[in-house]
This record gives C-alpha cells, sequence and structure tokens, in this order.
C-alpha cells in the first residue's frame, strides 16, 4: 500500500500517519523492529533501495515513512519509483511532501498508484494560539 500525503498542515499529516501506523504496526515491538523514517534530503540511492527492499521482522508488512519526497535526488526517485511498480505486498509507504506539482512526471506516477491525502495550508498560529 502506498499513501501519498500532500499540504503543509502537519498536525494532519501527523494523525493521518499516526493511523496508518497503528492499522499495520499494532504493537510496540512492530513499531520499532518495522518502521523506519527517511528525510528525502538526506538518503543516498543505496539506502534507500536497502530500506525499501528489506523483509519485516514482526509485523506482517513493514512500513516507510519518507520526509520532503521532492528533495529527493534522480538516483533516489528511480529507485523509489522502481519500488513502486514491483507493488511488494510486504511494504506500506508514506510518501510526505508539503508542495508537489501534480503534473510532475514522478508525483504522477506515484499518485497513480497510491491513496492521496491533500491537506490545506498550515494553519497560521497567533499568540493566543
Amino acid at each position: 500500500m502506498i499513501y501519498l500525503l500532500i499540504g503543509e498542515d502537519r498536525s494532519a499529516k501527523d494523525q493521518q500517519i499516526q493511523k496508518i501506523k497503528k492499522e499495520y504496526l499494532p504493537s510496540r515491538d512492530t513499531l520499532n523492529f518495522d518502521f523506519d523514517v527517511l528525510y528525502g534530503h538526506q538518503s543516498d540511492h543505496v539506502h534507500l533501495k536497502k530500506i525499501l527492499t528489506s523483509y519485516p521482522a514482526l509485523a506482517p508488512q513493514r512500513v516507510v515513512l519518507i520526509h520532503n519526497i521532492e528533495k529527493l535526488t534522480q538516483p533516489n526517485k528511480d529507485v523509489l519509483l522502481e519500488i513502486i511498480e514491483r507493488r511488494e505486498k510486504y511494504l506500506v509507504l508514506i510518501l510526505d511532501s508539503e508542495e508537489m506539482d501534480l503534473k510532475d512526471a514522478f508525483i504522477n506516477k506515484i499518485s497513480t498508484a497510491a491513496q492521496v491525502y491533500k491537506t490545506s495550508s498550515a494553519p497560521v498560529e497567533t499568540v493566543f494560539d
């Protein structure tokens, strides 16, 4: 399963991420062993491929959350698209981006394979919040 979270509302996206984690990783042990968080601007394609092709240890499916997918390099995008095309049953991908152009070829390929959740702009916090 692939989830694409688009938008600036961090709170709404965090709630969606928690919901997905609770569905696929019911216990603390599965959360410790079968959940990884990556950031698009920090990942290299070798490490990304290693994480995405690793099988789960305890849970039926491994959950990988990648923040800032708009900052992935082209080799990372290629690895991610390759994994998405395989539609591996052992992997649940949560892809997070603050802003994305749905006309972009990379995002378009992801969005056709994913459940897309769009959030609104982040609410402006005031001193009264």
